[in-house]
């Protein structure tokens, strides 16, 4: 990732920082579908790392936790390892299906950094709910290519310019 603040991935990624109020519980996201045709189940999060078993197209499994770059600690049957993200559709634990979100927790834990690459219905604050955790606060860095304005106050806004308008893909 190139600006992490490197938050973008791709061009429609939006980025936020939130704080949560309490620790994360140890209950699974929710579930996923394999969308590859084989897609591999390997003993750490990385395409160097063994290949434990191969889940087919269709196959369906457990999500646990987020492992950070793409890459999401699952149980499929009675195996447990990681998978990349860029090939599971995930369902959140409420039904909601989404694709595949960044996490990386900041400084002691109760902060982490969030990319979406699409936005559900208060998606992330079911993410955290579903990790035994609340928000308490939310805050916007990014949308697609376009860096939010650091010199905005809360509440404050201001017309974007002609190339802002052009980065997200808009005519003038």
């Amino acid at each position: 990732m190139n600006f992490k603040v490197k938050l973008v991935r791709t061009l429609s990624a939006a980025g936020l920082v939130l704080a949560t109020c309490t620790g994360v519980a140890f209950a699974s996201i929710g579930t996923a579908t394999v969308t590859a045709d084989n897609l591999r189940l390997r003993s750490e999060a990385g395409t160097g790392a063994e290949t434990l078993t191969m889940a087919p197209k269709g196959a369906e499994v457990t999500v646990e936790e987020d492992a950070g770059d793409g890459w999401y600690k699952v149980t499929y049957g009675d195996t447990e390892g990681y998978m990349s993200g860029e090939w599971l559709k995930i369902t959140l634990a409420d039904g909601t299906v989404c694709r595949p979100a960044g996490l990386e927790l900041l400084g002691d834990g109760r902060e982490v950094l969030v990319t979406l690459h699409e936005g559900k219905f208060h998606q992330i604050k079911r993410m955290t709910a579903s990790r035994g955790s609340a928000v308490c606060y939310l805050k916007r860095l990014a949308m697609g290519p376009l860096r939010l304005d650091e010199s905005l106050a809360p509440g404050q806004y201001r017309p974007l310019t002609v190339t802002e308008v052009m980065k997200i893909g808009g005519k003038m």
